[in-house]
Formats: C-alpha cells, structure tokens, sequence
C-alpha cells in the first residue's frame, strides 16, 4: 500500500488533480455549508498551477496550458459530483407548500458531503 495518497506525482495527473478537486470541494461544502461552484474552480485551477510552478515550468505557454488543464480539471470534477449526487427535485416547493408542511426555507437546509454543486 501506498504511504502517502496524494503526492506532487499523483497531483499532477489528471486523476489524482480530478479527485483532489472532488474530495476538498465536497469537504469545504459539507463542513462549511458554502456553495463549492466557484470554490472548486479556483481549487482546481490552484492545484494545475502549483504543480506547474513546483515542476519549474519555465515557459509562459506551460501556464496557458496549466489554467486550460484546470478548466479540464474542474469540468469533470462536476461531472463527478453529479454522478455521485443525488438528483434534485423537479420543481421547487412553492412558498406556500413550505409553509403548510412546515418546511425550512431552502436556504437554511445543510448541504451534505454529496451534495450537488450545481
């Protein structure tokens, strides 16, 4: 087994850059309750360039590509979590069904680690 799971090795491929993207987006979400949409797209891009700049790109084009790279990065990081999320209502309730049932404000409920993003 291995003793570390993510390293500067696994960070920078594409897989290890999607999961780490997936696993602290959904942290941050569930512990903090914030939305993750553009959190994790400045994670995403933050993880592409810090493995570029710890690999000693030299040339600009090398961080052209690193911030396309995070795009890529982050797209399929919501692909992800829509995968493995849970599908939301059609329609949201109106007001006044709220209020008959009972129901907190959609606002007030806490997101869970699996929550969408989107």
């Amino acid at each position: 087994m291995a003793q570390e799971l993510f390293n500067l090795a696994t960070l920078g491929t594409f897989a290890g850059a999607t999961a780490a993207t997936v696993v602290v987006g959904n942290t941050l979400q569930s512990v903090f309750n914030v939305s993750a949409k553009w959190l994790t797209l400045v994670l995403a891009e933050a993880i592409v360039l810090l493995v570029a700049v710890f690999t000693q790109t030299s040339e600009l084009s090398g961080y052209f590509v690193a911030v396309l790279n995070g795009c890529l990065v982050y797209s399929s990081a919501v692909g992800l979590n829509t995968m493995t999320s849970k599908t939301p209502p059609s329609e949201p309730p109106s007001a006044r069904s709220v209020d008959e049932a009972g129901l907190p404000p959609r606002s007030d409920v806490r997101k869970s680690f699996f929550s969408r993003w989107w």
